[in-house]
């Protein structure tokens, strides 16, 4: 009996090895963000597929994220020695090893169980930087403890109360290097798709940063705090919060949702310590420019000042490349992270990293830009328009 329960365990110990050796060669397969995306949509439910890839209204920004990209060509160089190529670079006099890193998206367990833990856990192993969400599935205090190594930063969504402020103290107290201030959640988009599928938070997905704040009250309060809508959100705030928010912290202030050279003055004027170029996504309003366009116009206003970073419509390596090259200091993913973890949990996002740092240094390589900190404007020029 003892001996036939021993086969049984070892049948199924190679079973279950040959399932997730084929699980990862599966994974090896996908060659490109765009297969992930294609399998996540595939392979996911509808409802967190449109919640995660949907804009605002009819989608032009969210579809020009990424097209805008296809107008910048490269300038590739030779006989340059890429034999050796570095990603480290420097920001807030850190050295952080790569420049890619993954920006701040609402809750991860709804792509996969595993939610924050996962994608941390991944751009950890590459040495990025982290920027968790205020609306994470994951509570700062647990994700601080559960990936100890992190570069991670907090962002903040300004809401009435003191919630915003309480949650910048807690990720001081838990090792967060810095603060990332979302300035485009004074209400939210009107995302049309999620509309028609009446989407609703699921009852298994938690605000879990906001699980201090409902102790002891009643279930409509509760719901009026975790129900991931505008009735909390600021619509009052003007430059003289940013000078308040900067008082209230010793971290770096990134200032995140800056969109042209007068606010990014203004930024640097009322003391944000870096500026963070996004458009949500195209999530909130649409009919704006791409990201990529508005980067330069950012760049020369701010003339080496402060930090800038870039995130929306990445989808290969030499995209992460030609931000660079017009000035970011540093790019955040979204979307692909979601859609590997949708795919695969943390071996998802790992393949999705792994696909886009390998594509990056391949761009460095042709274009003769052996470090990171190489990559200048002369390396990526702005097609002329057609006609």
């Amino acid at each position: 009996m003892l001996l036939e329960i021993i086969k049984l365990v070892i049948t199924f110990i190679n079973n279950l090895s040959n399932f997730l050796s084929k699980k990862h060669e599966k994974i090896e397969e996908l060659y490109s963000v765009k297969d992930f995306e294609n399998l996540f949509s595939k392979s996911c439910p509808k409802d967190v597929v449109a919640y995660y890839n949907c804009g605002a209204d009819e989608e032009r920004t969210t579809l020009e994220n990424r097209n805008a990209f296809h107008r910048y060509i490269l300038r590739p160089r030779m006989f340059v020695d890429v034999s050796n190529i570095n990603l480290s670079t420097t920001i807030f006099g850190q050295k952080i090893a790569t420049p890619i890193g993954i920006c701040p998206m609402a809750m991860h367990t709804m792509a996969h169980r595993d939610g924050e833990r996962a994608t941390a856990k991944a751009i950890e192993k590459i040495g990025g930087i982290y920027i968790q969400s205020f609306h994470s599935s994951t509570s700062i205090e647990d994700l601080a403890w559960e990936v100890p190594h992190l570069r991670k930063w907090m962002q903040i969504t300004l809401c009435k109360g003191t919630i915003s402020i309480d949650m910048i103290k807690r990720a001081e107290k838990c090792g967060y290097e810095a603060i990332v201030v979302s300035v485009d959640t004074m209400s939210l988009g009107n995302r049309l798709e999620l509309k028609r599928l009446k989407f609703d938070v699921p009852q298994t997905t938690r605000l879990a940063n906001f699980d201090l704040y409902i102790q002891g009250k009643s279930e409509e309060e509760s719901k009026h705090l975790t129900n991931y809508s505008t009735d909390l959100l600021r619509r009052d705030c003007t430059w003289n919060y940013v000078q308040y928010l900067k008082g209230q912290t010793s971290l770096p202030l990134i200032l995140k949702g800056i969109q042209t050279k007068e606010d990014a003055l203004l930024a640097m004027e009322y003391g944000a310590d870096a500026i963070y170029v996004s458009n949500h996504g195209g999530r909130q309003l649409d009919s704006g420019k791409a990201t990529i366009d508005i980067l330069p116009e950012i760049v020369e206003a701010v003339k080496g000042r402060c930090s800038v970073f870039l995130d929306g419509g990445i989808m290969h390596g030499s995209d992460i490349f030609k931000a660079i090259a017009l000035g970011a200091d540093m790019v955040f993913v979204g979307r692909p992270i979601l859609w590997g973890l949708g795919v695969a949990g943390e071996a998802g996002v790992d393949r999705v990293l792994s696909i886009l740092k390998e594509e990056l240094i391949t761009t460095m390589t042709f274009c003769g830009t052996p470090d990171v900190n190489l990559i200048t404007g002369n390396h990526c020029v702005k097609c002329p328009p057609v006609g």
